[in-house]
């Protein structure tokens, strides 16, 4: 697949949209692609929040158990969608579990890279405000 397809999925995440090539490009070269086939997760309710996920293509479902009880889905998330945001900015662990219904591809970003664009991109401070909002 070509850098140009990458960047394309990439930028059209809340986080990226209003960001250049020019960002893209080194974010996409510090992330990696994860495949997960069919029923595979993702990550579980509460893990470690170490990682920022984006969806390339596929889709997850989010999962999440109270009291106990069987888990549930709550969510479904497509290309370019962003998940475990709210755990690396808590520190707190995964409050629900992803995995993949149907094979799926994710971007995995770990936490530094996640602040240090944070920290870096007043731009992707203001994409971050949306994935949260949603």
């Amino acid at each position: 697949m070509s850098q140009t397809v990458d960047t394309a999925f990439l930028r059209a995440s809340d986080l990226f949209e209003h960001q250049s090539e020019e960002v893209v490009r080194p974010v996409l070269a510090q992330g990696r692609i994860e495949a997960f086939g069919a029923g595979h997760v993702v990550f579980r309710q509460g893990d470690a929040g170490d990682r920022l996920y984006i969806v390339k293509s596929g889709v997850l479902e989010v999962l999440a158990s109270r009291d106990g009880a069987d888990s549930v889905p709550i969510a479904y998330l497509g290309e370019a969608e962003v998940l475990g945001e709210l755990a690396l900015l808590t520190g707190s662990p995964r409050s629900a579990t992803a995995r993949a219904p149907e094979r799926a591809e994710v971007l995995t970003l770990e936490k530094y890279v996640f602040f240090d664009q944070m920290a870096s991109l007043p731009l992707f401070a203001q994409g971050l405000g949306r994935v949260l909002r949603r």
